[in-house]
């Protein structure tokens, strides 16, 4: 978390010292990332998930965020959606694509293949790392 700096923020709300919601959020640029909250069950009443969302909010505006996600929800999942779109929120829908369980670059197994795939099975996580900025940079 030392790496993530002010770019992540964990906010917690307590009904007197018991700690009854918290939820996480990103920022990155011009954009604040809700990404994770949870709640015990019974302080709901007390509304700390929504008190500390609006929280979140504001303090992104002052940061001079322009944008704020709340982030993916299934269809299937209506009360959640429900609840992000009684924030305004805008929907976007996002499609997902399958290569199944293993991705083959040569279907027939070629030799090339494998020794790509075993060299960079040996590489150190510093090189791997260092490919994977250079090269996402150009994908998609």
């Amino acid at each position: 978390m030392h790496s993530l700096g002010n770019k992540m923020k964990i906010r917690i709300a307590y009904k007197e010292k018991q700690p009854v919601a918290g939820i996480v959020t990103l920022s990155f640029k011009h954009t604040h990332y809700y990404k994770y909250g949870c709640s015990d069950p019974k302080y709901k009443k007390y509304g700390g998930s929504v008190a500390l969302l609006w929280r979140a909010m504001r303090e992104a505006r002052a940061d001079g965020a322009t944008v704020f996600d709340l982030g993916r929800s299934g269809i299937e999942h209506t009360s959640l959606t429900q609840f992000k779109d009684r924030w305004g929120t805008q929907r976007i829908p996002l499609w997902y694509y399958s290569a199944g369980d293993t991705l083959s670059l040569d279907q027939n197994g070629s030799w090339k293949v494998k020794l790509v795939k075993s060299l960079f099975s040996h590489l150190p996580d510093p090189v791997l790392k260092f490919m994977g900025t250079v090269l996402y940079k150009h994908m998609g």
